[in-house]
């Protein structure tokens, strides 16, 4: 008796209540598309669609917890919560869907077919449960991350209130209807995350500009948002000083660039 209690002791001890942002993906529509084809077809096809879309989640900070037939639950703050945590998942999100639509042209060359996902992300307390390297996330937010994923639009990436007020400003969303979740008692405000305003206005302003996409990053980098994650830092992020001054060329030469076309007031604060 006393050799198992001092187990769930440890067990116990082992647990641990984190904040974390949870990212459920599934493929929608899946399940009878499947039924046309073969077992290994169906499993060629969603190893393929994994390996396409998953790393998203790798390069963001954010962990696969598990797959589930076509679907996978990732985490991001564990085991390590960061500020940018939510910011992050829907970075991820953002890219899994990019990193998809480029897939279906494979898909549809390959298999005669188009596939098509939801995603679903909610920020909240979790218990994570340890055992050596591996863990597992378990409470209420992990439900109802996956309520959220089954709610989404298809293409989209759907959030809940408590994400939204970590990224406010970040991304341009669209509010929604509150939604009915099953064993939630009040209604939940949800959003449709649509882009990321930094990035896509700098894109849409650059237009074809070569390596548009970098200079992106490396501005936001300096404007405080968190794009550390990004390739095109890679090997930089800890060299402030390079960052700094590569970003602010960056910057000034969009700066200039602007001036050229249309009168231009400029109000900055502080750049650090």
């Amino acid at each position: 008796m006393r050799a198992t209690l001092a187990t769930l002791q440890q067990e116990r001890a082992r647990e641990q209540r984190k904040q974390a942002a949870i990212l459920f993906a599934n493929l929608a529509g899946f399940t009878p598309m499947s039924e046309r084809l073969d077992p290994e077809e169906v499993r060629a096809i969603t190893s393929h669609h994994f390996h396409e879309v998953t790393p998203a989640i790798r390069r963001h900070g954010g962990r696969i917890e598990k797959y589930i037939g076509d679907a996978v639950m990732a985490v991001f703050g564990i085991p390590t919560a960061h500020e940018h945590d939510p910011e992050h998942a829907i970075r991820a999100a953002l890219e899994m869907q990019q990193a998809l639509a480029a897939l279906n042209d494979e898909m549809a060359a390959t298999w005669d077919l188009r596939l098509a996902m939801r995603i679903g992300i909610l920020t909240g307390l979790v218990v994570v449960g340890y055992l050596g390297e591996d863990f597992t996330v378990v409470g209420d937010t992990v439900n109802l991350a996956s309520r959220l994923e089954g709610a989404a639009p298809v293409g989209g990436v759907l959030i809940s209130h408590d994400t939204y007020r970590h990224v406010r400003g970040l991304f341009d969303v669209e509010p929604l209807e509150p939604i009915r979740v099953k064993g939630k008692a009040e209604p939940v405000q949800v959003y449709v995350v649509q882009r990321a305003k930094l990035v896509q206005g700098l894109l849409d302003f650059l237009g074809d500009e070569r390596e548009a996409e970098m200079k992106a990053h490396f501005i936001g980098q300096l404007l405080g948002f968190d794009f550390s994650a990004s390739p095109h830092l890679r090997g930089i992020v800890a060299d402030t000083k390079q960052l700094r001054d590569r970003a602010r060329y960056y910057l000034s030469r969009v700066f200039t660039r602007a001036s050229e076309q249309v009168p231009l007031l400029l109000l900055l604060e502080d750049l650090h």
